[in-house]
């Protein structure tokens, strides 16, 4: 989705007047979440429930939590009152990690994640200025209606929990749902997935009728390559045994692809040591 930053600030500009000067700035900002929604509709997405909203002192931050589902696209969308004209935005997976951002100088911040597991993310808010405290804010959700999966995703998908039967004869068993996207000849992509010490895991990437070559690198969160699979096949693999638990990076090469884009999966195995 491309980010829709200056339409919605002409978007915001015809949004109602709040009617209860009690809470005047709260209805604010969420009829700017709800003008927002009828341009994202536009991409494809749809609201989810009426927004977080709270109030900031200028420099104070707020985390909230949102249980979000593997394989959907959501965007999230801030807006402030009118006494604020910067406002952040950062979104972290449960175990800590960045997966989007959003520092602009403006008041209209929007991150994505697409999930590869169901579960708690958590949203970080920052006023970044505001000139008369406090500024009121709201953050909107925004869920993608497309389908989650399409034909080459769901065979690729079927590759990986073939795979699967295969890797339980050597003890292991698949630790989460297998990551997949979509790259052009040449292209790549990089994730990251959480491994615990004292279990040894194995990699496996897959792709469809159209690659017949991609390749796999796993590094740790120095960036120290552990393992590679650059041979000329579809079937790359790698290996690590963790000797701490943390976050690892994936990176996925798709080295030939004959029709574009190919579509990939990845999965991973677990055993203990």
């Amino acid at each position: 989705m491309q980010r829709v930053i200056p339409l919605l600030i002409g978007a915001f500009l015809l949004a109602p007047p709040a009617i209860s000067a009690q809470t005047q700035w709260e209805q604010q900002v969420l009829a700017q979440i709800r003008a927002a929604g009828q341009l994202f509709s536009v991409d494809g997405y749809e609201i989810r429930g009426d927004g977080h909203t709270g109030t900031l002192d200028n420099a104070d931050s707020e985390d909230f939590s949102v249980m979000l589902e593997s394989g959907v696209t959501y965007a999230f969308l801030g807006v402030c009152d009118e006494d604020c004209s910067d406002v952040d935005l950062s979104i972290n997976d449960e175990y800590g990690e960045l997966i989007d951002s959003d520092y602009q100088d403006d008041d209209v911040p929007v991150v994505e994640v697409t999930p590869q597991s169901t579960g708690r993310y958590t949203i970080h808010v920052y006023m970044a200025d505001c000139t008369a405290e406090p500024c009121y804010y709201a953050v909107g959700t925004f869920a993608s209606v497309a389908p989650a999966n399409n034909e080459w995703e769901v065979q690729v998908e079927a590759q990986i929990n073939t795979a699967g039967s295969l890797f339980s004869d050597e003890g292991y068993t698949q630790r989460r749902e297998p990551y997949t996207g979509s790259l052009g000849q040449a292209g790549s992509h990089d994730f990251n997935v959480r491994l615990e010490r004292g279990i040894s895991y194995a990699l496996l990437a897959v792709c469809d009728a159209d690659c017949s070559d991609i390749d796999l690198m796993i590094s740790d969160d120095k960036g120290v390559e552990v393992d590679s699979d650059y041979e000329d096949d579809d079937l790359p693999i790698v290996e690590v045994r963790p000797k701490r638990s943390g976050t690892y990076r994936v990176h996925v090469y798709m080295a030939n692809c004959s029709n574009e884009p190919c579509y990939y999966g990845v999965g991973s195995f677990g055993k203990d040591q």
